[in-house]
C-alpha cells in the first residue's frame, strides 16, 4: 500500500550504509485513506473504522456530522453544525465553513492549524480555516484554529477552550489577517 504524505516530518534513515532522509506525514496507508466525491462517500468512510484519512474532492455540503473517532480530514468540509465527541480529536488541513450559522460542539478536539490560503486575493475572513456566513458558536469543544471569521456573533460556551494563533498573518498593504474576525 502507499503512503499518505502531508506534513513536515523528516526522518532520517540509514540502510545499506547509505543515509536517506524521508518527509513522513500521518503515514496513512491506502486502506486507510478514502476519497470522496460526494455526501454519500463522506458518510461511508466516516462510519467505516478502518478509514483514518478523508480527502475531500470539490464541495461538499454535509449538514450536521458528528466526529466519535480520531481522524483526519484533508480540504475543506461544509457543515452547519459539527460535534466531536469527547477524546476525539479532528485534524482539519483545509477549512471548516458554512454559508449560514454554525454550531460547534463535544467534548472533543478541533485542529484547524493547517489551512494555508494563497494570500494576495482573498478578503479578510477568507484567510480563517473556520468561517461561518452567520453566528458562529463553539460549545464545550477544544479549538484550535489558524484564524476564525463569522458574520455574526461569536459565542464561546460551556467551557470550550479557542485558541486563534493568527498563522495566516499576511495580508496586502500591511492590512494583516490575523485574529477573529467579525463582519
Amino acid at each position: 500500500p502507499g503512503v499518505v504524505v502531508s506534513g513536515n516530518n523528516t526522518v532520517k534513515v540509514t540502510a545499506f550504509g547509505e543515509e536517506y532522509e524521508l518527509v513522513i506525514v500521518a503515514g496513512f496507508t491506502q486502506d486507510q485513506t478514502a476519497t470522496i466525491n460526494s455526501v454519500e462517500e463522506f458518510n461511508n468512510a466516516l462510519n467505516d473504522s478502518n478509514v483514518q484519512y478523508i480527502i475531500v474532492n470539490g464541495e461538499l455540503s454535509l449538514g450536521d456530522v458528528t466526529i466519535s473517532r480520531d481522524l483526519w480530514i484533508e480540504d475543506n468540509i461544509k457543515v452547519n453544525n459539527i460535534t466531536v465527541n469527547k477524546d476525539v480529536a479532528l485534524n482539519v488541513i483545509g477549512r471548516i465553513w458554512s454559508d449560514g450559522n454554525m454550531a460547534i460542539s463535544g467534548e472533543g478536539v478541533i485542529d484547524a492549524t493547517e489551512y494555508a490560503p494563497e494570500f494576495g486575493t482573498l478578503i479578510r475572513p477568507e484567510y480563517a480555516s473556520i468561517r461561518s456566513g452567520g453566528t458562529l458558536t463553539i460549545s464545550g469543544t477544544t479549538v484550535e484554529s489558524s484564524n476564525l471569521a463569522t458574520n455574526g456573533d461569536l459565542t464561546i460556551q460551556d467551557g470550550a477552550k479557542v485558541t486563534v494563533y493568527g498563522k495566516n498573518a499576511r495580508g496586502t498593504e500591511g492590512t494583516g489577517v490575523n485574529g477573529i474576525h467579525e463582519s
